[in-house]
């Protein structure tokens, strides 16, 4: 439907009583995000209206008939009739065949080019009927989708028009490097509304990063969700070079330059009225340039720290290391393990009004107020090393550093912590007691490490189980044998999985929950630090002075059926 035509139904509706003004008025901003086409389902999704008036709306919309899907179970023989490509493209599945004609129900049965397109896949005339937007996605996506590579509904490529795709004679004029034409579909054409839908989908589908892979006969367009990667929707070769350059005037990167890698970075909300930074990486290969956009929500809800998966007592022993006035704390992990996010709940569990608190960081994720924030730019020669000497002449009480990454950076945070400010910062090492050799080996003094360090805090994120799909089951042999459990040791424990639906994707897996391994340094670890020991020393001492390893706290995961044991072999490198 179009927005005058939703309008229209708005009016309609609060005349009608259905609905309240305010709620209608909600609902239709929902609806320019491009996320969902039906007002009345939007409606429904916020309790604004019941399913019967949801039905009624339906009914005028497309006068044709109300189909209720939790009720009426489609002919799979039927469903059959209709290719997946087109099922997902019309958004619609076939319900049953009356004898006469096929009956098809669909999100929006006034397209009428989809009615013409669904009849000639089927080599007959089709009755439409409508349904209601949420539920028919869900089936679509269980009866066409099948295996685990597909996206999960809310990033659907199914859900979009057909208004992005390229025209053939703009497709040749890409091929031909016709540069008039093509700045030409750039600027005005299909490529704009692909890079503002693909946004669009991405953002509803809580990606962290979207992925564009150029190959010989296609290009794939990938989302990052809840760290696994999925299909999201495939484009022409041809089309290729010119998206990414939409990209790429979008990040202020050089166009021209096609062979060089790029870095850059973009804000969203012109596109997709969300504050939402986006970092990208142009990198040139064989078939062209492969771009990574790195989704960062700037005013998303930060977790307060009760909320990220600490046990009580790991909940205490950080908040003792974050209250200290002066040392340095430390949290280690890969690349999108959530650190950013611990370090900001912190931030705000200790933020006051009576303290100066400075970020330096590359990009700023979170906005925090009465905290002064800066982003680092090294092409302006804005580097960690520069801000951080000037920041310690600003008289900070707190200095959060996005990331130690040099030998320079790593002595000033610790002559900074031992000057009578806390340094809070991370680190890439593989659990919490690598942390001291890591800074030793970067340059650091081992009795600096030990003098200034307060605490390490080890992080990981393992994939919570499907409530929706959770069942009990017995892992396999080999999965033990790959934990190094035994079954004695498991007793008690409420195993559970994922058997696959619609709202996880097949996947069995719905959101992530951090797993965190916590690391006082007590007198005996200085100790070690001042000797230059190793992180195997380190961390029997640690695990000697009550440190739960990352493993122990998977497993409680595991234990209470959160997660599974492939996520706790997956996370703790077993």
């Amino acid at each position: 439907m179009t927005t005058q035509q939703n309008q229209q139904l708005a009016a309609w509706m609060v005349k009608q009583g259905y609905a309240r003004a305010e709620d209608v008025e909600a609902a239709l901003e929902e609806l320019l995000q491009g996320q969902h086409v039906q007002l009345s389902h939007v409606l429904l999704k916020r309790g604004a209206i019941s399913p019967q008036v949801h039905g009624r709306v339906l009914q005028k919309i497309a006068q044709a008939p109300f189909v209720d899907l939790e009720r009426i179970r489609p002919d799979p023989d039927v469903i059959k009739r209709l290719s997946p490509q087109v099922a997902r493209e019309c958004r619609a599945l076939p319900l049953r065949h009356d004898g006469t004609q096929l009956v098809v129900a669909f999100v929006d049965p006034t397209d009428n080019a989809a009615l013409r397109r669904v009849s000639a896949d089927v080599g007959e005339p089709v009755q439409a009927a409508v349904a209601d937007e949420g539920v028919l996605g869900e089936l679509i996506h269980q009866h066409y989708h099948g295996g685990s590579g597909a996206p999960p509904p809310s990033m659907d490529a199914s859900a979009d028009t057909d208004a992005f795709r390229f025209t053939e004679d703009e497709l040749q004029a890409m091929a031909a490097d016709d540069v008039a034409r093509a700045q030409d579909i750039i600027d005005q054409g299909p490529t704009v509304i692909l890079v503002n839908m693909m946004l669009m989908r991405a953002i509803a589908a809580g990606a962290s990063d979207i992925h564009i892979e150029p190959y010989e006969n296609t290009t794939i367009i990938r989302f990052r969700v809840d760290g696994t990667l999925y299909d999201w929707r495939n484009i022409d070769p041809r089309a290729h070079s010119h998206m990414v350059s939409r990209i790429k005037i979008l990040a202020g990167l050089d166009t021209t330059e096609r062979f060089v890698p790029q870095d850059g970075r973009f804000n969203a909300k012109e596109f997709v009225r969300k504050d939402m930074d986006l970092r990208v990486s142009t990198l040139p290969t064989a078939m062209g340039e492969k771009v990574v956009m790195r989704l960062l929500d700037k005013t998303g809800a930060r977790r307060p720290l009760a909320d990220l998966g600490m046990t009580v007592e790991q909940l205490v022993t950080f908040e003792r290391m974050i209250r200290r006035p002066w040392g340095m704390v430390i949290l280690t992990g890969p690349t999108g393990s959530g650190k950013t996010t611990t370090l900001y709940a912190g931030l705000e569990r200790i933020r006051t009004v009576q303290k100066n608190i400075m970020t330096i960081e590359d990009p700023v994720e979170y906005q925090l107020d009465r905290v002064v924030q800066v982003q680092i730019n090294e092409r302006q020669g804005r580097t960690f090393p520069l801000v951080l000497r000037s920041a310690l002449r600003q008289d900070p009480d707190i200095i959060m550093v996005g990331e130690i990454r040099d030998e320079e950076t790593a002595e000033l945070g610790v002559r900074a912590a031992l000057t009578g400010h806390l340094v809070l910062t991370t680190l890439h090492t593989n659990d919490a007691a690598g942390a001291i050799p890591r800074l030793v080996d970067m340059g650091v003094e081992p009795y600096l490490v030990a003098s200034s360090v307060h605490g390490v805090v080890a992080q990981r994120l393992v994939r919570r189980v499907c409530s929706h799909c959770a069942q009990p089951y017995e892992p396999a042999h080999e999965l033990l044998v790959w934990a190094n459990l035994h079954p004695d040791d498991m007793e008690g424990w409420k195993l559970a999985h994922g058997a696959g639906c619609a709202r996880c994707n097949q996947t069995g897996y719905l959101g992530r929950v951090a797993i965190y391994e916590m690391m006082p340094i007590t007198d005996a670890i200085r100790e070690l630090a001042v000797d230059n020991a190793g992180s195997t020393a380190i961390r029997r001492q640690a695990v000697e002075d009550g440190m739960a390893l990352l493993r122990d706290q998977a497993a409680r995961l595991v234990a209470d059926g959160t997660t599974t044991l492939d996520e706790m072999v997956a996370a703790t490198a077993l």
